[in-house]
């Protein structure tokens, strides 16, 4: 423990032509001790020195080799998810990407012990923006910042209640802007770009959205997968094919999510008996894919493997091998 401690503080001093510590944001012990212990004036400033210098050190000390690195450890994780598990083609590459699931695994302690000693060390910008431990005012901001986005959030509810579409997503994009992160805003988005019909727009959007828990959303995707356009439903079920990780990673306790499935199915039953054959084989595309877990899609497609199209038979009894 001491030989890492003693590597630890080593390349913060050798690398501090950019050290993390000469950032007086990044010190709050030392600031504490600035602020608290020093006298503003002197003589009581001078004669102070022999109980504040020792002070300082130990102070600085402790922001270099602890309150410093646990503000940026998070930072450090973000990194390593961003690099590892984030935008991961699992629609077209699921094979590559479930081999290459453990070697990713196994290089998460390397990227992360590299990331987290860098940030360490070096005056490194945070993620989400200017955020420091004990930047001036910073917990005063960060609490006005959250009465803001709550404030926000409740009128971009109400909007969306009073059916002013156009101001919720308004107020989405401000929320968005402040909070780049936050879902319910970007839900939001999604439902008013599937109100408009705007599914190119909606089909941007990331694919790791919780759409499907919100019940507003998913009875209007439903509808639309019922009644839409052959082109619209087309898009629609490419959108809903993209969703099957995250429909799979939700679980029934957390919503109602239960309802949600089952009008979605219902809409993909009505589309397997669509005249517009294109319709029927992308509906049946995608219950191949739910299939593997979906054991109502498994027995839907085995009702087609015997019907009477002998195409879409053939290609339903290949989704089941």
């Amino acid at each position: 423990m001491r030989r890492m401690l003693l590597v630890f503080v080593s390349l913060n001093l050798l690398f501090c032509g950019g050290c993390a510590v000469f950032n007086r944001n990044n010190t709050p012990a030392l600031n504490f001790v600035e602020e608290h212990l020093l006298p503003k004036e002197n003589p009581a400033r001078s004669l102070s020195f022999p109980l504040t210098v020792p002070a300082g050190f130990v102070a600085g000390a402790l922001d270099m080799v602890l309150f410093h690195p646990l503000s940026v450890a998070g930072d450090a994780w973000d990194d390593t998810n961003e690099i590892l598990w984030e935008k991961l083609d699992w629609d077209h590459q699921f094979v590559t990407t479930t081999v290459l699931n453990a070697p990713r695994v196994a290089v998460m302690p390397v990227i992360f012990t590299a990331d987290f000693l860098a940030r360490s060390s070096f005056d490194i910008s945070r993620r989400g923006g200017n955020v420091r431990l004990n930047m001036s005012g910073n917990t005063h901001q960060k609490e006005e910042q959250k009465a803001d986005l709550k404030s926000l959030s409740a009128e971009m509810r109400d909007a969306l209640d009073q059916h002013d579409n156009q101001l919720a997503f308004a107020i989405a994009d401000q929320i968005l802007s402040k909070e780049p992160n936050n879902r319910e805003a970007a839900v939001v988005k999604a439902y008013v770009y599937l109100e408009r019909r705007n599914l190119a727009a909606l089909a941007t959007m990331p694919p790791h959205l919780p759409l499907f828990i919100d019940d507003r959303f998913c009875r209007l995707f439903a509808e639309l997968l019922s009644n839409g356009s052959p082109p619209e439903r087309l898009q629609a079920l490419t959108i809903l094919e993209r969703s099957y990780f995250v429909l799979n990673s939700i679980r029934p306790a957390q919503s109602n999510v239960a309802a949600c499935n089952n009008s979605l199915f219902a809409a993909l039953e009505q589309n397997l008996a669509d005249n517009d054959r294109a319709i029927r084989m992308k509906t049946m595309q995608l219950l191949g894919k739910y299939q593997r877990t979906d054991p109502a899609s498994r027995a839907l497609l085995g009702k087609l493997a015997k019907g009477d199209d002998p195409v879409i038979a053939a290609a339903a009894a290949g989704l089941l091998r």
